[in-house]
């Protein structure tokens, strides 16, 4: 659908047709698919997660097959000479005593070869018990993707505030871009009927040479807010990761606003993914340290295997021509290592105690950041309310002077200025319809709701 939707916005731009109407749910589901923020982040999350994967493995029997050959071309022989031994036996004391017989002994005689050699087997290792080390670890792991996942949302919240606020900028300059024509097309007005006063000889040139000031006025008030709406273009499709010579329209109104009657203070801040980042970080700081201690607990592994020998010749036969089975438990019991896996401990129980007092600061800087949020967006509703009625009484000022001024008991300088002062009304209301979505994008962020 996204794709869809950026192919259609080229191919028309391409073929000089009318340009697309994009809402505000395309211009944040084309960011989130193109922002490279977002797949960074997504890559770590997939990082952590295959982290989690890896040490949960830890659970189960490692099971590997092994195999190591030799060949060497060593060889030699050892031998005893043989002859008559004596024979002894033992006397009433229990000492052995000769007999003054004599028993042959043959001799020894061994040739041997080491020749090729290898051995094959496979051994299964199993961790009994690791002073809790697996357990914790993978806690911490959990821990650690828990944040990656709150980090990916803080990201998206970013791109979300920047692709809404761009959009509103373009409805803010497109805006201004009608007040400034209307205001020109108001003026133009005015020249008519003052060119006419003049070729009659009811007025004096010189009024006219003040129009045609307050039209070249106009004139660069339009070249500004058409340069405004290109810029403002251009960015919204950085953001959104089109070409920045795509050419489409949004939408005439700033998307709808509904004011809260009162901050939610059902624990809204505990919402925010900066607040779960922080609740994972300390979570995993304190399995850190569990992880830590168990250096200091016994640990216990058993391996077990089965192997096939064959090699080594002895007066030509094969010494090793078989396979064994074998069980091996290890205890290894940490007794005194001067202090050091003890600092370790508490250096990793130091640190989840600062974690823990940086959670508090920061729970007291979102919910102060919430209350500002708020406060900003109730004076940006009350200046966007204040702007309409002053532009109401602005085109009311400027209708009756115009009157006045047709009667002839108000100057032209009097009934320019009362243009002037409606254009600037105009503008600030467009300014307030602006700044009153980006408050209230604001106050969505900081109570967690965007």
């Amino acid at each position: 659908m996204r794709l869809a939707i950026i192919s259609a916005i080229t191919v028309l731009a391409a073929a000089g047709a009318s340009a697309s109407v994009l809402t505000i749910d395309d211009c944040i589901d084309m960011a989130l698919t193109s922002n490279n923020a977002i797949k960074a982040s997504e890559y770590q999350t997939e990082q952590a997660g295959a982290m989690l994967k890896s040490l949960r493995a830890n659970y189960f029997p490692d099971i590997n097959a092994t195999a190591t050959g030799l060949y060497s071309n060593a060889r030699g022989s050892y031998g005893i000479e043989g002859g008559n031994l004596p024979v002894f036996t033992v006397d009433g004391t229990g000492n052995p005593s000769p007999t003054g017989s004599f028993a042959y002994f043959p001799g020894i005689g061994l040739d041997y070869k080491v020749g090729p050699m290898f051995t094959a087997g496979v051994e299964i290792t199993k961790p009994v018990y690791m002073g809790g080390r697996i357990k914790n670890s993978v806690k911490m792991a959990s821990h650690k993707a828990d944040m990656a996942a709150a980090a990916l949302e803080m990201t998206r919240d970013e791109v979300i505030v920047s692709v809404t606020t761009a959009y509103a900028d373009v409805v803010k300059a497109g805006r201004m871009l009608e007040v400034a024509k209307e205001y020109r097309s108001v003026v133009m007005e005015l020249k008519a009927n003052v060119e006419s006063a003049v070729a009659h000889g009811l007025r004096h040139n010189n009024d006219k040479m003040k129009v045609n000031v307050r039209i070249n006025e106009a004139d660069l008030s339009i070249l500004r807010a058409r340069n405004a709406l290109r810029l403002a273009k251009m960015n919204l499709c950085r953001i959104t990761g089109q070409s920045m010579l795509t050419d489409f329209d949004v939408t005439d109104e700033f998307p709808k606003v509904e004011l809260p009657a009162a901050i939610d203070n059902s624990d809204v801040i505990y919402d925010r993914p900066e607040w779960q980042a922080l609740q994972a970080n300390g979570r995993a700081l304190k399995s850190q340290v569990d992880v830590v201690r168990s250096e200091l607990l016994p640990q216990v592994a058993l391996k077990a295997g089965y192997a096939y020998n064959y090699g080594f010749e002895l007066n030509h036969t094969e010494l090793f021509n078989r396979g064994a089975f074998a069980v091996l438990l290890n205890v290894t019991i940490p007794i005194y290592h001067f202090g050091g896996r003890s600092a370790k401990v508490t250096a990793s129980r130091e640190q989840w105690h600062q974690s823990q007092a940086e959670m508090r600061d920061k729970e007291e800087l979102l919910t102060l950041e919430l209350h500002r949020a708020y406060s900003n967006l109730e004076e940006a509703a009350a200046a966007l309310r204040l702007s309409e009625t002053s532009v109401e009484e602005a085109a009311e000022n400027m209708r009756l002077s115009r009157v006045m001024f047709d009667n002839g008991m108000e100057t032209l300088s009097d009934y320019l200025e009362a243009q002037l002062l409606w254009n600037k009304t105009c503008q600030q209301r467009v300014e307030a319809g602006f700044s009153l979505y980006t408050a209230h994008i604001s106050y969505l962020r900081a109570s967690g709701k965007l």
